[in-house]
């Protein structure tokens, strides 16, 4: 049976994403993934969500390296229907590293966070949680996870010491079209156009959605 994705139906379940895991090892770690917890969910009445049953977790490969660019259909938040734009991996990268950056930076703002001097220790985000609780749970929330780094003469990347994560509320209701800088990802200089967590959602839920389809599911 097709799986239902549409959130817009008082009493119908669907399947309702609740948790993403993104890590970005280090080069001797293996490659970038990601993992979502996936529960069935229904709209009550007052249009709340509640989470139901669980139905296991989804993994999947983030191959920058074959895939960085290939195109990725966006969809709408409560209908699952397309939204006739694409994106790609390597902009789910930068929108997920924009808002990282913005949490790192409000906690430590003059870290080094540029990775183009080699040698020189830097912070690095190695993994971000993303929750998504029910109406039940609060609202979401995300930690960072990072570390000290450093790049070595073969251009990869050693993770060094591990510093506190940060935990954040990703706060839709009064924040969610509040511009947020995209960044170069190596100098952690500003690339000048902006994005918001809107944005930042529908790109992390275009890859998720592309993986349920792609797995039946």
């Amino acid at each position: 049976m097709t799986a239902n994705y549409n959130s817009s139906q008082v009493g119908v379940p669907y399947v309702r994403g609740t948790q993403v895991i993104i890590n970005y090892p280090d080069g001797v770690s293996g490659n970038p993934q990601a993992t979502v917890a996936q529960n069935n969910a229904i709209i009550l009445a007052d249009m709340s969500i509640r989470n139901l049953e669980a139905i296991g977790n989804l993994v999947i490969p983030l191959d920058f390296v074959n895939n960085g660019n290939t195109p990725i259909p966006m969809v709408d938040p409560t209908t699952g229907d397309d939204l006739g734009e694409t994106t790609t991996l390597n902009n789910i990268y930068l929108q997920v590293l924009a808002i990282c950056r913005q949490e790192q930076v409000a906690v430590n703002p003059t870290a080094n966070y540029s990775a183009a001097t080699m040698g020189v220790p830097y912070v690095r985000g190695i993994q971000l949680v993303i929750d998504w609780p029910d109406a039940l749970g609060g609202p979401p929330a995300a930690t960072v996870t990072q570390c000290n780094a450093v790049v070595i003469a073969d251009g990869t990347v050693r993770n060094l010491d591990m510093l506190p994560p940060i935990v954040t509320t990703l706060d839709f209701v009064n924040n969610s079209l509040t511009p947020i800088p995209l960044i170069n990802p190596t100098t952690g200089a500003a690339l000048g156009p902006m994005t918001n967590l809107q944005t930042v959602y529908l790109n992390v839920l275009a890859i998720i959605r592309q993986a349920q389809i792609a797995s039946g599911q």
